[in-house]
């Protein structure tokens, strides 16, 4: 038996819904990877600091060797 145009006109609409909802689908997928991009930046700049925070404990550090070993050459 052979489609008629109502059948056609069927088909098209559910294609319609399909498409409509791989739409959807797809914006999902597009919001989570800038929700993914947005983290991965908030997580590169907590990274970032507590980088320059280590290195900022080294610095005082070393200078409060420095100042414990003059102390110590001192007599103090």
């Amino acid at each position: 038996m052979e489609k008629t145009a109502a059948d056609y006109s069927n088909d098209i609409a559910e294609k319609d819904k399909e498409i409509a909802i791989a739409i959807r689908l797809k914006e999902e997928v597009h919001q989570a990877q800038l929700e993914l991009r947005r983290k991965k930046i908030d997580l590169d700049v907590s990274a970032s600091k507590a980088t320059y925070n280590i290195e900022k404990l080294k610095v005082e550090r070393s200078l409060l060797m420095h100042d414990m070993f003059n102390a110590r050459n001192s007599g103090l």
